[in-house]
């Protein structure tokens, strides 16, 4: 049922048991309303039991960066979505831990790492040793010591070995991801952030964001016309410069992937992405040339 102010989707069960839940109703989609009601319908499929979303369409969904922690991966299994294809349409990037920076002072930065911290040794936990070290006077750091960490810091990721031996200890990594482009993913993310462009048309933000769904669709000229919309509102955006760079190298247009890339390391030189992204750009125009 679909109205002017709100929308309602049912998902029918099959098959019915003793006395059993009839009815779910979720109020409120975005990313946690869906994902509800994604896993509940898998897990009750079956019982007949009905589930009903509802969410308003003239509340637009807002595109943010979505935090996860490891069991993403579990939940991403439960509804039985494809591990890879999720990553790519959602333009995902991987995450080792988190770190909170003045944890304990201004300055002081706390590691929470994804994974194992050290190894048992003679059948004690790690933290043990750790703490014995720091307090005879060492200084060994947590990245020194643990491999999510030190990748992390490093800018770097590496999939976990399936035995699950790495050196120092185990490796788990979650997601970061852009919150607009999961309810549907990209085809549903490109008519909520035009819902939100009705209500602010010049949002460099929603622009940028509905770019990334137009590239996970394929749809070329039209996230060019969003990037080149967002530059023009803000010319300093490392983001929307990335993102046509990625654009133009996708379509081989080598000399304008290098341009933006090259304006985007002059506006943040430290940038992993923005790094790895020039290489990409350079070793295609190095093949190219070659061939």
């Amino acid at each position: 049922m679909a109205g002017e102010t709100g929308m309602m989707t049912q998902v029918q069960g099959e098959g019915s048991g003793a006395d059993p839940l009839r009815s779910i109703c979720i109020v409120g989609g975005g990313t946690a309303g869906w994902s509800a009601a994604a896993l509940l319908a898998r897990v009750l499929r079956g019982s007949g039991c009905r589930i009903t979303l509802v969410e308003s369409s003239a509340i637009p969904t807002v595109g943010v960066g979505e935090a996860t922690i490891p069991p993403i991966f579990d939940f991403l299994r439960n509804i039985g979505a494809d591990e890879v294809e999720f990553i790519r349409r959602c333009q995902a990037t991987f995450k080792l831990g988190i770190q909170f920076r003045d944890w304990l002072h201004r300055d002081h930065a706390y590691w929470h790492p994804f994974g194992n911290l050290g190894v048992t040794i003679n059948q004690r936990p790690f933290h043990h040793y750790y703490c014995r070290n720091l307090a005879q006077g060492h200084g060994e750091s947590l990245a020194d010591l643990c491999p999510s960490v030190a990748l992390a810091e490093d800018g770097k990721f590496a999939f976990p070995s399936p035995d699950g031996n790495w050196p120092g200890g185990a490796v788990a990594y979650a997601l970061h991801f852009d919150a607009g482009l999961v309810a549907g993913y990209p085809d549903a993310a490109i008519v909520a952030l035009t819902n939100s462009l009705k209500i602010e048309p010049q949002d460099p933000g929603v622009l940028t964001d509905r770019a990334a769904a137009y590239l996970g669709t394929d749809q070329y000229e039209l996230a060019q016309a969003d990037l080149d919309e967002a530059l023009a509102l803000v010319p300093n955006s490392v983001d929307a410069l990335q993102m046509r760079a990625q654009l133009f190298l996708e379509n081989d247009n080598y000399d304008a992937a290098e341009a933006d890339i090259n304006r985007a390391l002059l506006l943040d030189r430290e940038n992993i992405n923005t790094l790895v992204l020039r290489g990409d750009i350079r070793e295609a125009k190095r093949l190219a040339a070659e061939g």
